[in-house]
């Protein structure tokens, strides 16, 4: 069961979250490569999504179903590594010791950690 990780609430918390995050490490590249993960797996979602209904074609789209779909999941695959070479790398641009939440989302940080950890068991 999906439980609470599903409701959409959760979703708006755990970005704002993640970007906490990101603005503590002090870095406009690491929120750059978040944006663009994160926009990846939503593309993919509306996609899917819009080209379901059978009123919508996928005339909206300049890119291949197929290969949007193989170019995403790579992108999304490759991400977290290239990130953490990125942030071992940096030198200075960003500030690894404070990627951490803010101490005022110190609870919401430990319930999304439950909560993704659960759904991940249930899969």
């Amino acid at each position: 069961s999906e439980g609470s990780f599903s409701r959409p609430e959760h979703v708006l918390e755990s970005i704002d979250l993640l970007y906490s995050m990101c603005e503590n490490a002090g870095s406009q590249e690491l929120k750059n490569v978040v944006t663009a993960y994160i926009n990846m797996c939503v593309y993919c979602i509306i996609r899917e999504l819009y080209e379901a209904n059978p009123r919508n074609t996928d005339k909206l789209f300049s890119v291949d179903k197929a290969v949007a779909l193989e170019k995403t999941m790579k992108y999304i695959e490759k991400t977290p590594e290239k990130l953490s070479a990125y942030i071992k790398a940096s030198s200075g641009k960003v500030k690894k010791n404070a990627i951490e939440p803010p101490l005022e989302k110190a609870a919401v940080f430990r319930e999304f950690i439950k909560q993704s950890e659960s759904f991940l068991n249930n899969l």
